[in-house]
């Protein structure tokens, strides 16, 4: 009578896990809509069409690394201008923040490869560069604004 008690306490328990698993994961999609796929094609870029689902639903902070005069033309909406270096000081408090980076060129180049370790070195490890950078946004007609 004992074993057959612990063995139906047992199987109750694990009943007990799987439909309390069940229901978070019900609910977490159910309230913060499909898995996002995280993966990145190298580690250190992300794709457009991942990219612009973070940007949808808000999951990464935007970074332009352009001048300052091709930002004013033509950026990411949301994105931060950040022309050079000097200005990650003034915006650092903002970056370290952000739940997840994206550093994003004219198109992928050294110069953004560059920020990208600059960030990693300043202790930012969440970012990643956007593949293609603002070309390849362009070229998939994801949204840009001007100033």
């Amino acid at each position: 009578m004992g074993r057959r008690l612990i063995e139906f306490s047992t199987a109750l328990r694990a009943t007990g896990v799987i439909f309390f698993s069940s229901v978070v994961g019900i609910l977490t999609n159910g309230w913060f809509g499909p898995p996002v796929n995280l993966r990145l094609n190298d580690g250190r870029r992300v794709e457009g069409l991942v990219a612009k689902e973070w940007h949808q639903r808000r999951l990464a902070l935007f970074v332009d690394c352009r001048p300052r005069e091709d930002f004013l033309e033509a950026h990411i909406p949301g994105a931060l201008s950040m022309p050079n270096y000097a200005t990650f000081r003034l915006k650092s408090n903002v970056l370290k923040n952000a739940h997840r980076l994206v550093l994003y060129g004219n198109m992928d180049s050294v110069e953004t490869d560059s920020w990208l370790l600059r960030f990693k070195e300043r202790e930012l490890p969440h970012t990643v560069l956007l593949a293609g950078g603002l070309d390849s946004w362009r070229a998939a007609g994801y949204p840009t604004a001007c100033r």
